[in-house]
């Protein structure tokens, strides 16, 4: 790891291009799209000559709305990042169980998912309560 790189983090985050076309991508994020990089390192430190920082995160949407027992969780950009790096601890077959608990409790049954295997791409989660 460069020296000044955050605690832990032996990656290197890679800009292509430059200016207003300058893609950003981090090869040791599993579960980044081209374009997303760990939603801890946006706007941190760039060991470069001609830059200091990362751009600002990303626009970003997090919403939970429930209507008439039936739970409908929304994630795009940074929190959409956070939730697939959260899964990739866990083994595939409890990945569901693990959703359910952190989004609605025990007294839900996960009935729907979108977007969870896309890298990039919004997630959409629905949850009916099982009272």
């Amino acid at each position: 790891a460069e020296a000044g790189a955050p605690v832990g983090y032996t990656g290197a985050v890679v800009r292509v291009g430059s200016g207003a076309d300058a893609i950003w991508m981090d090869p040791s994020c599993a579960v980044c799209a081209v374009g997303e990089i760990s939603p801890e390192l946006w706007g941190g430190q760039v060991l470069a000559h001609d830059l200091d920082q990362l751009p600002s995160r990303p626009e970003s949407e997090r919403s939970i709305q429930t209507i008439d027992g039936k739970t409908t969780v929304k994630l795009s950009g940074v929190y959409a990042v956070e939730l697939r790096q959260w899964l990739a601890a866990f083994p595939v077959q409890q990945r569901q169980q693990a959703i359910m608990k952190r989004y609605a409790g025990h007294d839900f049954e996960l009935t729907g998912i979108d977007g969870l295997t896309q890298l990039g791409a919004p997630i959409r989660l629905e949850l009916q309560s099982l009272k």
